[in-house]
């Protein structure tokens, strides 16, 4: 069973990636937006590296923990579901991404690429016993279903890389304070 220090570890390492993949996707955001300010760009990196430093610093305080049961045999099952999900994943944004393009629906692959961005969270959330991952799951969920009907730009709003971007800052620091 993971200790609380292991934990902490691994929620750091998601907390890196998700300051990555958030910045990104409101960097996206910016600049499909037809304001595409450079000092917003800078922003969103700013606070992107920001979130990086605090999470690296989390895990460095709590790495030997993680380090110590990563040879256990629950450790490598839950590394090896991950990897499986992950690839899944990124299978699936291909694949659909190609499909949209290829059928004419190329403004569709945004909100696609965030509704399956949010189903993948939801069985992480059971694989690390990590119920935030559902909320954020939902919320990734929530935003591509709605936005591309609720804004003038239909899908090609940059609404949708904005929300897919703060959920995922907002679960890298609900997951450096939990």
């Amino acid at each position: 069973m993971p200790t609380l220090q292991s934990n902490r570890a691994s929620r750091a390492i998601g907390a890196m990636f998700f300051s990555c993949f958030g910045g990104a996707w409101l960097i996206l955001g910016i600049v499909r937006s037809s304001h595409h300010n450079p000092a917003l760009i800078v922003l969103a990196v700013l606070c992107s590296l920001t979130i990086l430093i605090l999470a690296y610093r989390k895990y460095t305080q709590n790495r030997a923990a993680l380090a110590a049961e990563a040879s256990s045999p629950a450790s490598k099952r839950r590394s090896r579901w991950f990897n499986i999900i992950n690839a899944g994943q990124w299978i699936l944004l291909i694949l659909i991404g190609n499909i949209l393009v290829n059928i004419g629906l190329s403004a569709w692959v945004i909100p696609a690429a965030i509704l399956i961005v949010g189903l993948h969270f939801l069985p992480l959330a059971g694989l690390f016993s990590y119920p935030a991952h559902y909320i954020t799951g939902a919320a990734l969920i929530l935003i591509a279903a709605t936005y591309p009907f609720l804004t003038a730009q239909g899908p090609l709003s940059p609404v949708g890389c904005y929300g897919a971007g703060l959920v995922l800052w907002l679960s890298a620091l609900y997951g450096l304070t939990a």
